[in-house]
């Protein structure tokens, strides 16, 4: 322990905030970073109650304990903040202490230590703290169950341990200045005395020698068959800090409002959560770039041979002995700068071919070319290609012969090509050497699916 130090509310102003600001100055005048603050809050901010769980497993028992709490307290389980300590009990299940305080008025006031750049990260009832004091010092009796007593400026407190120095009980009453709070804590004794078993009756009282008189003290201890010893500590409330401050350091805060779900993160919490999740992000997008280039390489590399091998293969299907095909099919400039795009996107990115794609009505059209005679004689005039229709698909043969082997080509079997209608007329063809009349024709085709 470091140093104590005591703080009384200025006047004037609300006595929490103005405790807090001055522990923030004294504070930050030995340490620049935001420094972890352990409370140990006072019986005015939450109640205990005594609870038995049928659940054995700790597991369940956390998963319930809210609900079982609402019913046997009668309380609205979603507004309070709740910690617990076991017990000693026979039978089945566990027996619970449990401590129960306001969300709204811990949300306030941990909102003042962060106002004041305080960040509290553990907010423990007192009667807690007070046992953690207790046992490190070694003030308690062994082998006896004994009653603790401490007299603060406005309450006082009482603690009922076992032999092994496990809680039973923990009281907070308001205590008077005056002679009066000795037939309190007396009836309180007494009281508290009947409802434990026979074998956890308390045989020693230690107690706090701040705000008592020794003699009337052990007057009343005699009263009820106690012995006597006085703690190290005169004040409680000094030991009530002294104990949170060794609960945090020795890392047995279990009993904390803190931990809680329903209650905020601490600063130092959001602080290293944000870092994490920025860590997390940063790994993510950089392990996301990585597979993205190298799938678009792999998928670039691929796509590419298999064009290279397709366009290989029907180059030797087309001219088996090597020659260049004569150039009998007439496209306009128009759609064959289209049809080069298309082949092109083909070979450099991954195409959907389902039959409900633009891509799946591509391949069927070039089906279809690729079925027609090698001297078959066509002018297209315009292609356009949707995922369940090619409308319009215009252009120009020689006459109804050639008509017929282009419609017979689209309707083969397999093809999963169809023609809603035909249109025929007659045009003049003026592009080649001579001139000639020709079949013009308007094939809107549709996909069979």
């Amino acid at each position: 322990l470091d140093e104590v130090i005591r703080i009384s509310p200025d006047a004037g102003g609300p006595e929490h905030q103005s405790l807090i600001q001055q522990a923030a100055e004294t504070v930050s005048a030995k340490i620049h970073s935001v420094p972890p603050v352990a409370l140990s809050l006072s019986g005015r901010y939450y109640q205990s109650q005594i609870h038995h769980s049928h659940f054995s497993d700790l597991k369940q028992l956390k998963q319930t304990l809210r609900y079982d709490i609402e019913e046997e307290f009668a309380i609205d389980a979603e507004a309070v903040a709740l910690c617990y300590q076991q017990t000693p009990g026979t039978g089945n299940g566990i027996d619970l202490m449990v401590h129960t305080a306001d969300r709204d008025q811990l949300d306030t006031l941990f909102g003042q230590f962060e106002g004041a750049e305080l960040d509290a990260l553990i907010a423990e009832p007192d009667v807690v703290s007070w046992q953690h004091y207790l046992n490190h010092q070694g003030q308690l009796p062994a082998g006896k169950a004994c009653a603790v007593l401490g007299v603060g400026h406005d309450s006082a407190q009482m603690l009922f341990l076992d032999k092994s120095h496990q809680l039973l009980l923990a009281r907070s009453f308001p205590c008077p200045d005056d002679d009066s709070k000795y037939a309190q804590i007396h009836g309180e004794l007494r009281r508290s005395a009947i409802s434990l078993a026979d074998s956890d009756k308390p045989s020693h009282l230690i107690y706090h020698q701040g705000g008592l008189d020794d003699v009337k003290i052990v007057e009343l201890a005699a009263k009820n068959a106690l012995s006597c010893k006085t703690t190290d500590l005169d004040d409680v409330t000094e030991a009530f800090a002294a104990g949170v401050a060794i609960g945090y350091l020795n890392h047995q805060c279990e009993t904390n409002f803190r931990s809680d779900n329903l209650m905020p993160r601490t600063l130092l919490q959001s602080i290293n959560r944000s870092l994490y999740t920025l860590s997390v992000l940063t790994c993510l997008i950089l392990l996301g770039w990585i597979y993205v280039m190298y799938s678009h390489t792999h998928q670039y590399t691929r796509n590419t041979t298999a064009a290279t091998k397709e366009l290989q293969a029907t180059y030797a299907r087309i001219c088996p002995d090597g020659k260049k095909r004569p150039n009998v099919a007439k496209i306009s400039k128009e759609v064959k700068g289209q049809l080069d795009s298309v082949i092109k996107r083909f070979g450099t990115r991954q195409v959907n071919t389902t039959d409900e794609s633009a891509s799946y009505a591509f391949i069927l059209m070039m089906d279809m070319f690729n079925a027609l005679p090698l001297d078959f004689d066509i002018k297209i005039g315009s292609l356009s290609i949707k995922p369940d229709e090619i409308h319009p698909f215009t252009g120009s043969v020689p006459d109804m012969e050639h008509l017929q082997v282009l419609r017979d080509t689209i309707k083969r079997p397999g093809s999963n090509l169809t023609i809603e209608r035909v249109i025929i007329d007659k045009s003049d063809d003026t592009t080649g050497e001579t001139e000639q009349t020709r079949r013009t024709f308007t094939f809107p085709l549709k996909v069979i699916k």
